[in-house]
This record gives C-alpha cells, structure tokens and sequence, in this order.
C-alpha cells in the first residue's frame, strides 16, 4: 500500500501538505506557503481520533474530561456519549 497524496492544490494556487503517520493516518495539514498548521490529529489508539486541534485554537476532543480515556463507545460506527454525568440546573 502507498501513502496518500501529500499535497493539495486549490484552484486558487493554495497549496497545502499533509504528513501521515506510519498507520497511514492524516496527523497535519500545513499551509505550505506559510508553513502554519492547519489541523492536527491525536489518537486514541489504532483507529480512534482522540482530538482534532485546529489553527484557531479549537479543539474537539473525544476525550473524557481529563484527557485519559476515551468518551464515548463506538457502536455501529457512531461515538456514543454517556450524558448522564452532565451538569443540570434541575
């Protein structure tokens, strides 16, 4: 199996890169002009997206609070919170 495609060009002439890791999965897009990341992955093991860090500072995390263990439970492809240990009002 051959790596993904590295690089992408807009039509615009934007050109960005991405980097794989070693499981052919996507960890950056960098701005090739200005070499500032775009987004970044992290991972929770083999195939589960921990966070998604983009350039604006947002994070989505899939995370629990702490960072040290995945939220959710995939079933049928889907990530499935547990809301029940959300705060309430009530």
């Amino acid at each position: 199996t051959s790596m993904p495609a590295t690089q992408f060009e807009y039509p615009n002439n934007r050109l960005v890169n991405s980097s794989y890791d070693v499981l052919y999965r996507r960890n950056q897009i960098i701005e090739q002009a200005t070499s500032a990341v775009i987004a970044s992955w992290q991972f929770y093991g083999p195939a589960r997206v921990a966070e998604v860090v983009l350039a604006n500072g947002l994070t989505q995390t899939f995370m629990n609070n702490a960072r040290t263990n995945f939220a959710g439970k995939p079933a049928a492809g889907r990530i499935m919170i547990d809301q029940r240990s959300a705060i309430s009002d009530q």
